[in-house]
């Protein structure tokens, strides 16, 4: 109803609040709401009885005190008994969905975290790709070393700056940390320069 009541709720609904029927029927919706969520939800409710759809995420807390996140689609509709303007609104549980969500950005920020201080040192880091070879990132100390930008390296791989190397050797040297039989690999060899000089390097 205009005023937040609960007129009707289907089986699902009741699930999300956790009351049942005879509970939850002539309640106020708002009560479910979480309190950082309440004034948007207020807000939507509002525009819905004057005649605009909305769509809106939100939290809510279940009378047993389960928190989901919500996303609803509210529409007004004219209830040809009453007269009366009502909120009909069909929402899906997207808990999960936003669980994901906040991994990831949890997982990119760690990433660009660690990419940051990678980026600071000068020493040279170059990560590539155990199928392809292909560099995946080189940071500035890598770049300064061998003379490429960032740009050109990730189309190179490491083969391009080992030439001492050959890929049946490079691969069946890198091949045990492929497969975790070894935890690491120290070996000396020589970094090729864009300009065609030599650097020897260790490489850990």
């Amino acid at each position: 109803a205009s005023d937040g009541t609960l007129l009707q709720m289907n089986p699902a609904g009741l699930c999300m609040i956790e009351l049942d029927e005879e509970e939850a029927i002539g309640g106020c919706v708002f009560d479910v709401i979480t309190p950082e969520h309440r004034a948007s939800f207020i807000d939507m409710h509002q525009a819905v009885i004057k005649g605009v759809s909305r769509t809106l995420q939100f939290e809510i807390q279940g009378f047993k005190g389960t928190r989901r996140w919500m996303e609803t689609f509210a529409v007004p509709f004219l209830n040809p008994v009453t007269g009366h303007t009502e909120h009909l609104a069909v929402t899906h549980d997207i808990t999960e969905r936003k669980r994901a969500d906040q991994d990831l950005r949890e997982r990119e920020t760690a990433l660009a975290r660690f990419k940051y201080i990678l980026d600071q040192t000068l020493d040279c880091v170059f990560m590539f790709h155990p199928n392809t070879l292909r560099f995946t990132y080189c940071n500035h100390g890598a770049c300064e070393q061998v003379g490429y930008s960032q740009a050109e390296l990730f189309a190179m791989t490491p083969l391009d700056i080992k030439p001492d190397f050959t890929l049946e050797r490079f691969r069946a040297m890198v091949q045990p940390l492929i497969d975790g039989t070894w935890p690491s690999l120290n070996f000396e060899t020589l970094h090729r320069h864009k300009d065609g000089h030599d650097i020897p390097v260790e490489i850990v």
